[in-house]
């Protein structure tokens, strides 16, 4: 995807996780910007080799850290400024007070970095495609601590409330990047509004980790709660808003869908090598502009990774 779409000048990004590749991310995968991360991060802490889930560590050799030299400097403690100006507006009934001087959760840093990339790029020259698979939620179940606090109160067991609560603290980021898109410079002014402009996508991989009634079955399993998820495309005034569609898709079909979307001809592109690229999968674009009802391809399920939640900005 980040190849095909620099053919047309695109600042490329990852921020989050990437499953079944080198880490860190580096190397030729066209990814101007690779911050890929773990969710299990590792460091020793007072001469022990120290692991903790989604929470930053206090390293002895690199400080507060994530394990990642992109988003290392988002993996300081929640302080008073933090909790006043980023979270307060999303507090939803949770007593955020409860944070401060505790590790940064992972699912906040990687949307603080999201929301500082939109806000550098929104008026180059050049559009961007930012590629943000959270981890959140995992089966590795770590929730913010007023989150989850906030969900035992209502009397939910230990695990269902931690489940919950990194539920909204995902709920919580996706905002805050959206936002973004809507005052990029933060000034409260929508004038530099970039919305009309970029393709915001949401979905996810896999069914939820429990029941997911009406479905059947949940993630890791072949039947339609594990199988059957989310996927949402918003592009003004191209894309109709509120329509819906039943046409099946699969991950491996967003290349060509994007491919199309932005006019590259995936027939007329070489690899480094001189040979035409082979890629599995089949556009929906013209499902999402209404120019079809349906893709005539058949398409197949059959990919399974842990990213539970992808968000992909792509602007025009």
């Amino acid at each position: 995807m980040f190849d095909v779409l620099k053919t047309k000048g695109y600042q490329t990004a990852l921020v989050g996780k990437s499953h079944g590749t080198p880490h860190p991310l580096k190397g030729d995968y066209g990814i101007d910007l690779p911050a890929d991360i773990h969710h299990i991060i590792a460091a020793p802490i007072k001469g022990k080799r120290t692991k903790s889930f989604y929470l930053a560590l206090n390293s002895d050799k690199k400080g507060w850290t994530f394990n990642s030299e992109f988003v290392d400097k988002y993996a300081k403690p929640y302080d008073n400024e933090y909790l006043n100006t980023i979270l307060n507006p999303y507090k939803s009934r949770a007593d955020v007070s409860l944070l401060k001087g505790t590790p940064k959760h992972l699912t906040d840093a990687i949307g603080d970095f999201s929301v500082d990339y939109i806000k550098e790029k929104a008026n180059d020259e050049n559009p961007f495609f930012l590629y943000i698979p959270f981890h959140a939620v995992h089966s590795d179940v770590t929730g913010r601590k007023d989150l989850t606090e906030k969900y035992l109160n209502r009397g939910l067991k230990p695990r269902i409330a931690e489940y919950a609560s990194m539920i909204e603290l995902l709920d919580q980021n996706v905002g805050k990047i959206n936002n973004a898109l809507k005052d990029p410079n933060g000034d409260g002014d929508y004038e530099d509004d970039i919305t009309e402009n970029t393709i915001f996508i949401f979905y996810s991989d896999n069914g939820g980790l429990f029941k997911n009634t009406p479905l059947k079955g949940k993630k890791g399993n072949l039947t339609e709660g594990g199988l059957r998820v989310p996927l949402i495309f918003r592009y003004p005034n191209v894309i109709q808003e509120n329509s819906i569609t039943n046409q099946a898709v699969h991950c491996i079909d967003f290349l060509p869908t994007f491919a199309e979307l932005v006019g590259v001809d995936l027939a007329t592109l070489k690899k480094k090598d001189g040979s035409k690229p082979k890629y599995d999968g089949a556009s929906f674009a013209k499902v999402l502009t209404g120019k079809a009802k349906e893709s005539q391809e058949i398409i197949c399920f059959g990919i399974f990774q842990d990213i539970w939640m992808n968000v992909f900005l792509h602007q025009l």
